[in-house]
């Protein structure tokens, strides 16, 4: 979420499942967003104001921590169905900066995505139909809802909008007169409170008509007027050049549309072509300004990118000069053909094993070439972990070692071969299923040693964060998932007994639901998308098989038909193995065969065509004798 910024974890127990719809309905620009359209109704407005801060639900979370200090800013009244800007963000987004923000102090804030606001430019309001067609794919059907996040785009053709509706004698003032001067106590002045409201938000006509008689006023004495807009001016000597010119400009106007009014008034034809003429030249001023403000962004955007990748330059040299033998060897070449990784996992060294046997090594294997190699190691020794590939990164999550359960979350950047940090999950959680859907990374179920989980992790790359998803139908440790026509899949495991269930969740509806069971209760097993779009579960266990616990049976799932069907047996049973399905083959490996610690060394693959399994030779000069570990299929880029 940003280094150095305050982040949140959502309660997956308490989460619910219109919440993550919702957050699935957004446009999750993450730092692409370029404004957002916050909420109101009349009595919340009045407490916007007096805050100088806006506020929206729980939910809104996964946009507004994207909001940066500067970033523009609307408020729309649901009620009156009026937009009002134009704001700027005084603070970036944040997770309750007030704890009883919109309450009587004594209740925890119903809105605690939070924002601090300074009125940037006070414009006349604008109706839903006129700045509808502005938003048009914001809006969510044929109602008159819409999704708050803006583009950049949306948010500069929406302060042109409210700068274009700018009357001749509307008066624009500086944030601090707007807002500190006049919003401090609502009853000891209540023009300067009427100055900061909309005169339609207002619940007094005496103090809306405060405004309107305010320009006259000002017409007559220009300059006070100016001395006034100099003095509010000078403190901001510090602030950035194109700031203080915007500041300079909101001044200039101030001064000058009281006097535009008067001459516009005037029944002289030269005085009302002088007004004409200015009018026209603050216009001018005006799309100048925001040519320069768009000109500007642009230009620190470039410079960031510049200095991200003379970061990343030196970062490289540093490298290449320091181990260049060992990056050139973990650098992952561009793929022509899929690659299975097998990461992790414990090393067959006998029963019990030890601290060592814990495994940080990865394997690749590429079936095309029938070949292996080592991949770069991880940082951190685990089993029981899980993995997923999403764009050119592979993760792995969670597990644990001999001395800890873990909920950390790993990245290799496929195209440079090293390993990074990601965000780590709510949830220390080890023997959990894992996919990947729709640009986003599902981890559920799982547990330690004594808990089994129904619950669901979404990491969003787009955001860098993780986000609770709707709750399991039953608790499953020791479970497998996989993908297949667009939903997700986890299968059997543990609850205090072992699983023949099934649950599949489709993102669009939000919930799961069960599936008919599989034709055997098991946990610890394998599972992935396979041949003919079928959802194939390998091997696993259970304790009350009547002849080993361990199992070599297999059986997919198809959608079309809605039913479980068998498959032919592996020759070796295996539990706490892997599955992979690369080049149009079933692949599967490692695991145990037997208590006693009695580990399967084999490697097979499914034809299919025959409904057959076939042995795999192995490099003897390799660790591939492994179980508890994870794998994943890199496909080519």
């Amino acid at each position: 979420m940003g280094a150095g910024r305050k982040t949140f974890s959502y309660d997956c127990d308490t989460r619910n499942e219109t919440n993550y719809r919702f957050e699935q309905q957004q446009k999750n620009l993450g730092n692409q967003l370029g404004g957002v359209i916050f909420m109101c109704n009349n009595s919340t407005w009045h407490m916007c104001m007096e805050q100088q801060m806006f506020g929206l639900p729980q939910a809104h979370w996964c946009y507004v921590q994207y909001v940066r200090s500067g970033m523009p800013l609307f408020l729309y009244n649901f009620q009156s169905k009026q937009l009002h800007g134009i704001f700027k963000a005084a603070s970036d987004g944040e997770w309750e900066l007030d704890p009883t923000g919109w309450t009587d102090g004594s209740k925890r804030t119903p809105y605690p995505c939070q924002v601090r606001i300074e009125l940037y430019l006070e414009c006349p309001p604008l109706p839903l139909d006129t700045f509808k067609p502005l938003i048009r794919e914001n809006m969510l059907g044929n109602t008159e809802k819409f999704q708050q996040e803006l583009t950049k785009k949306q948010a500069a053709e929406l302060c042109a909008l409210f700068r274009s509706r700018l009357e001749g004698g509307q008066r624009t003032r500086p944030a601090s007169a707007a807002l500190n001067g006049g919003l401090a106590s609502s009853s000891a002045q209540p023009a300067a409170r009427a100055a900061a409201v909309p005169p339609q938000q207002q619940q007094q006509p005496a103090a809306a008509a405060a405004p309107r008689a305010a320009a006259p006023a000002a017409a007559t004495a220009p300059a006070a007027a100016a001395a006034a807009a100099v003095a509010s001016a000078a403190p901001a000597a510090t602030k950035p050049a194109l700031e203080r010119l915007g500041d300079e400009l909101v001044a200039l106007k101030g001064t000058l549309r009281p006097m535009i009014a008067t001459l516009a008034a005037a029944k002289s034809d030269a005085e009302t072509r002088v007004a004409g003429t200015l009018q026209g030249h603050l216009h001018r001023f005006d799309d100048l300004f925001m040519q320069a403000q768009k000109e500007r962004a642009q230009a620190v955007a470039q410079v960031q990118k510049l200095e991200a990748l003379q970061q990343e330059n030196a970062s490289l040299r540093q490298q290449l000069g320091l181990g260049a033998p060992a990056a050139a060897a973990a650098a992952a070449p561009t793929l022509k053909s899929d690659e299975v990784y097998l990461m992790g996992g414990v090393e067959d060294r006998g029963e019990g094993g030890d601290d060592n046997s814990w495994l940080s090594t990865v394997l690749v294997y590429s079936p095309r070439s029938y070949s292996w190699r080592q991949g770069p190691d991880m940082k951190v020794k685990r089993g029981y972990g899980s993995s997923a590939v999403l764009g050119h990164h592979l993760y792995v999550m969670g597990g644990g070692n001999s001395t800890e359960w873990l909920g950390d979350c790993m990245r290799l950047d496929l195209h440079t071969g090293r390993w990074e940090q990601a965000p780590s999950m709510a949830s220390v959680r080890g023997c959990a299923g894992s996919a990947t859907l729709g640009g986003r990374l599902y981890v559920m179920g799982g547990g330690t040693a004594d808990n089994q989980f129904d619950t669901l992790e979404i990491f969003n790359p787009e955001i860098n964060a993780w986000m609770p998803g709707p709750k399991l139908r039953n608790r499953r440790f020791s479970t497998a998932a996989g993908v297949v026509d667009g939903c997700v899949y986890v299968t059997g495991g543990y609850d205090g007994s072992y699983l023949k269930s099934a649950e599949r969740l489709d993102p669009r509806e939000g919930k799961w639901q069960l599936i008919p069971d599989m034709r055997q209760a098991r946990g610890a097993h394998a599972c992935t998308a396979g041949p003919n779009s079928l959802l194939y579960v390998v091997g696993g266990y259970d304790v009350n098989q009547p002849d080993s616990s361990f199992m070599p049976t297999v059986e997919a799932f198809d959608p079309r038909l809605n039913a479980w069907v068998p498959k032919a047996s592996m020759q070796q049973a295996r539990a706490y193995g892997a599955a992979a399905f690369a080049e149009g083959a079933l692949w599967v490996i490692g695991g145990m065969q037997a208590d006693g610690y009695q580990y399967n060394r084999s490697f097979e693959r499914y034809d299919a065509a025959t409904d057959s399994w076939m042995s795999v030779p192995l490099p003897p000069n390799l660790p591939t004798s492994r179980a508890f570990l994870t794998a994943s299929v890199v496909q080519p880029f």
